[in-house]
């Protein structure tokens, strides 16, 4: 079986489907299927270890160039990470092809989504199911039930074309112990905090967040805020905070690496996430992986995946809400820690592995048909 999977956006930078495109394809690799013979293809050379692990192979990204290329190549199956809308010639090849989405946003809150996303991606997208385009691919993978009801609903795709394979949590997010001394020596951080790992997008909802905090420092005089990730220069916090008088108490580290959020999550008394949308939400069950009480919103695929490891908010846009539920933690250490015992307990049912064998299956149904 001559799999190809299209690693294109990993030239790019990161982001959450980028995560879980280079862990896939690690996993794969590691399930050592003496069936699966499989090829990465993109668009320039990489020094990126997994490049060592199987057969590159660089294409020319210019129209007709790519598509001539893939032809050439003779692949059993094409698997690509998103829908290639702007590549319309893809969906008139003779390969089989295998597509995971990983969102909806433009979709089901198109007042939170990008505006090429909403403007570009949706009408296209919406074109293309017109079109019959997109019955020309022959699996979809989705990263969660809430996510492939949405989609089946809006593209009028198939059910029986899609196949939900949840995505895994890294072997790295385990508890830490005593984090607070290493996290002092590291980024001065000292005594009780709150922690929000996101890059900053509207639907994350950081507003709410940060006016949660400032109703929890009246009890909790005490407790600080950690920010980790990037983008905030494109968000209005500077102005909430000042306008809220919590400068003092809110630390932004921007983008932190992966190797530290282990720790951040394992010091955090919580990490709170009243976050408005999520088609998975990585974030969450990393968090739980390391031990974490997690206080976030009960929107979209978040119960879904969460379960009983975390406390869902009911309405996450009032700070109100958010101050209480977190507040019922920091003053119960009984049920903060039985909460932490089933974070860890849910988070651990998701791994790569699984994840990789879910996404074996689907290329060899999808053979098979």
């Amino acid at each position: 079986m001559d799999v190809g999977i299209v690693t294109a956006p990993l030239d790019f930078g990161p982001s959450g489907p980028n995560v879980y495109l280079e862990n896939l394809c690690h996993s794969l690799l590691d399930l050592e299927s003496p069936d699966l013979n499989l090829s990465l293809i993109h668009y320039e050379e990489s020094d990126r270890e997994l490049y060592d692990r199987a057969t590159e192979i660089i294409l020319s990204r210019k129209p007709c160039a790519f598509e001539r290329g893939i032809a050439g190549l003779d692949l059993d199956l094409l698997h690509y990470n998103y829908i290639p809308y702007r590549r319309p010639l893809v969906f008139g090849l003779s390969v089989k092809t295998v597509v995971t989405i990983h969102g909806d946003l433009a979709f089901m809150l198109p007042e939170y989504a990008p505006w090429k996303f909403r403007y570009i991606s949706k009408p296209v997208l919406k074109m293309y199911g017109l079109l019959g385009l997109l019955d020309q691919i022959d699996s979809y993978i989705t990263v969660s039930e809430t996510l492939a009801a949405n989609i089946e609903d809006a593209l009028s795709i198939p059910p029986e074309k899609l196949t939900t394979v949840y995505s895994g949590v890294d072997e790295l997010y385990r508890p830490v112990a005593n984090p607070l001394s290493e996290l002092e020596a590291t980024y001065g951080i000292t005594g009780p905090y709150l922690l929000n790992v996101n890059n900053y997008m509207r639907k994350k909802n950081r507003d709410t967040l940060l006016r949660a905090f400032a109703q929890l420092r009246r009890s909790h005089p005490n407790l600080t805020l950690v920010l980790a990730g990037g983008g905030w220069h494109e968000s209005e916090m500077d102005e909430t905070i000042l306008t809220l008088g919590i400068r003092s108490a809110v630390t932004d580290l921007g983008f932190v690496p992966e190797k530290h959020l282990p720790m951040l999550y394992s010091g955090a008394k919580a990490l709170v996430n009243p976050t408005l949308h999520e088609t998975f939400g990585l974030t969450n069950l990393e968090a739980m992986a390391c031990g974490c009480p997690v206080v976030t919103s009960d929107r979209f695929a978040v119960p879904e995946i969460v379960d009983d490891g975390a406390v869902l908010v009911g309405d996450p846009l009032r700070p109100n809400a958010v101050a209480r539920a977190t507040d019922e933690l920091l003053t119960d250490d009984a049920k903060r820690i039985e909460l932490a015992k089933r974070a860890r307990d849910r988070a651990n049912e998701f791994s790569w592995e699984q994840t990789a064998e879910g996404v074996l299956d689907v290329y060899h149904k999808t053979l098979s048909q």
